[in-house]
């Protein structure tokens, strides 16, 4: 298996561990102690996160803000230290009650079998703002 199939097969497993309700065993497994994930503007848990332990916040973050999750059509690319992952996510919010779907894609740079950087692009991220109440 080359570099590319190997990170691609990583994203995959990590993925499935996630909408399995294991983001503590995909943390340890998959995210570099170096990883940095930049979360996009304007949600509510916009920003930048830090190491397993930030890779851990922004997971409960987000599953605490919504529920109803819904991911579904994946498809992976992957090109060197790089894999990208594209999906349809469907979700509500816990408070508002509000409800968006779209597509997402998430850029991950791998290192050694870890993810040190990941990237997350909502398609409407105004939209998904709205949903949580951000106006």
């Amino acid at each position: 298996m080359n570099l590319e199939e190997k990170n691609r097969a990583a994203t995959k497993r990590m993925y499935e561990l996630i909408f399995s309700g294991k983001l503590e065993q995909a943390t340890e497994e998959f995210i570099g102690d170096e990883c940095v994930l930049h979360e996009a503007e304007p949600l509510p848990y916009a920003g930048h996160y830090r190491g397993k332990a930030g890779y851990l916040e922004i997971g409960r973050k987000f599953y605490s803000t919504w529920e109803d999750v819904i991911s579904k059509h994946i498809t992976y690319a992957a090109g060197g230290d790089y894999v990208m992952a594209r999906f349809f996510v469907t979700a509500k919010h816990r408070k508002t009650g509000r409800q968006f779907s779209m597509p997402f894609i998430e850029e991950f740079r791998f290192k050694d079998g870890k993810a040190i950087e990941i990237y997350v692009f909502y398609y409407e991220a105004k939209l998904a703002a709205w949903a949580a109440g951000v106006e």
